[in-house]
């Protein structure tokens, strides 16, 4: 439950920052050319999300986390396989966050193509 509620807050977060800029963005786009102001401008975004499930990830470093952690996600009943995503919050050990830098330079990497359109870098 600690993981969804986790999972909520950040990503509910972001999303709703999304909605908000293309809320804002769509006013922007009504208003006449001679009613905007020089501050006022739209903004572009881009979102690369995971191509990977991060709680079955972080399942297979389960055994890398401190004993202490081990033991207190144990007692709230989440275990190695349980594919929780508090143990995905809670997990910060070194191999676990290299695969998910990996796994980010991977997704980066395959939406070049469309970062550089974005950019205008073509």
């Amino acid at each position: 439950m600690g993981g969804h509620l986790l999972d909520s807050i950040f990503t509910d977060t972001m999303l709703s920052d999304l909605e908000r800029l293309e809320r804002v963005n769509r006013t922007l786009g009504l208003l006449p050319a001679r009613d905007k102001h020089k501050e006022l401008k739209q903004i572009e975004s881009f979102v690369i999300n995971p191509s990977q499930n991060f709680n079955a990830i972080a399942a297979q470093y389960y055994d890398d986390m401190p004993w202490a952690i081990k033991v207190l996600l144990r007692t709230i009943g989440v275990k190695k396989h349980s594919q929780s995503s508090l143990t995905s919050y809670l997990l910060f050990e070194k191999r676990y966050t290299q695969h998910l830098m990996q796994i980010g330079y991977e997704d980066g990497m395959a939406q070049l193509p469309k970062m550089r359109e974005f950019l205008e870098l073509d």
